[in-house]
């Protein structure tokens, strides 16, 4: 099929980018999915695409608009997922990725002519919170973490991209997202209840996490992809109608590995001084990874509130029920 529209994916082995890979083809999509020269989640990719045949692997960096730039022509839309999220880096290097990275895409985007772009940025971009509502029309706001402030910085690129270059650009940003295959979320919970020992912090005991499963994130970017009246708009993807909380998902977790644990709860001050002499002894060397970075110590002792009103004016909804789809994950993890 020749009239096969093509779609361009930055970071398409990783947990929302084999999602979206996996819902477009099934729309019949021809993919190119653009990765790094050595990426470790590749062959797993292409040992599970359910029609490999559709997909062309081309290898790249977004840092360097010369390796990327080709792959955009005759493309129908690009979906930009890469993005560096977990760890403990300088800030030059989530700059490095998640800002220039996006320059590089909107500018290859600009040569190419390519008619639609989906950006997918971070619930994060709205700051941290002090009892308001967030909402899709709510201002970015700055917050001294290297990886939420990047975004910021790459979101307001892609809207000034959008209004002085005319592309044709929607930004996603999605709560807590998490699906098979999972690198962060179910193996941190794991871990501490193998470890007899549960800490949170903080709001965390009793804050509806706003939790959204990379299939239900990547219908919303289809969706987003083929309005045109999302165009130059934040929509927020996420949904805490379920009350999923820090302690359900543990239970979850605990009940899968049929494991006995303690719990133990302590103030988010103390916490954030845990994960900042953390990375301060990393970069001295004294230790070689952070035991916990600040980043994740504001996403789950603070209380976010989000309302997600531009994904329901197009028609999103959640499909897949938090409890069951995270226990599976669980389950998978496990194998």
């Amino acid at each position: 099929m020749n009239n096969q529209p093509v779609s361009l994916i930055t970071g398409a082995t990783g947990l929302a980018g084999r999602a979206l890979s996996k819902c477009l083809l099934e729309k019949g999509h021809k993919l190119r999915i653009l990765v790094l020269e050595g990426d470790p989640l590749l062959a797993d990719f292409i040992a599970n695409c359910s029609d490999i045949n559709s997909v062309t692997v081309c290898k790249g960096d977004i840092t360097s608009y010369e390796s990327i730039g080709p792959y955009f022509n005759d493309v129908s839309c690009v979906y930009h997922v890469a993005a560096l999220v977990t760890g403990a880096h300088p800030k030059s290097v989530y700059e490095k990725v998640n800002v220039l990275g996006t320059k590089n895409v909107l500018e290859a985007v600009i040569n190419a002519n390519v008619p639609r772009l989906i950006a997918v940025a971070t619930a994060d971009v709205y700051g941290m919170p002090n009892g308001e509502v967030f909402t899709d029309t709510s201002e970015y706001r700055y917050w001294q973490d290297f990886y939420a402030d990047s975004k910021i910085d790459a979101a307001k690129m892609v809207k000034q991209y959008v209004k002085e270059q005319g592309v044709k650009a929607t930004i996603i940003h999605p709560g807590w997202v998490y699906g098979p295959g999972d690198q962060n979320l179910i193996p941190a919970i794991t871990e501490m209840i193998q470890s007899g020992w549960v800490v949170s912090w903080g709001a965390m005991r009793s804050s509806k996490l706003d939790m959204i499963h990379v299939d239900d994130l990547a219908d919303a970017m289809i969706m987003a992809a083929n309005d045109e009246q999302t165009i130059g708009k934040d929509i927020i993807v996420s949904d805490n109608s379920e009350g999923i909380t820090f302690p359900i998902l543990v239970e979850l977790v605990a009940k899968e590995f049929d494991c006995a644990y303690r719990s133990i709860h302590l103030p988010y001050w103390l916490m954030m001084a845990i994960a900042k002499a953390s990375v301060f002894f990393k970069k001295l060397g004294v230790i070689q990874d952070v035991l916990i970075s600040p980043t994740d110590v504001r996403g789950f002792g603070l209380r976010f509130s989000f309302q997600p009103r531009a994904a329901k004016a197009m028609g999103w909804q959640r499909k897949v029920d938090t409890r069951k789809a995270f226990s599976a994950c669980v389950e998978q993890a496990k194998l």
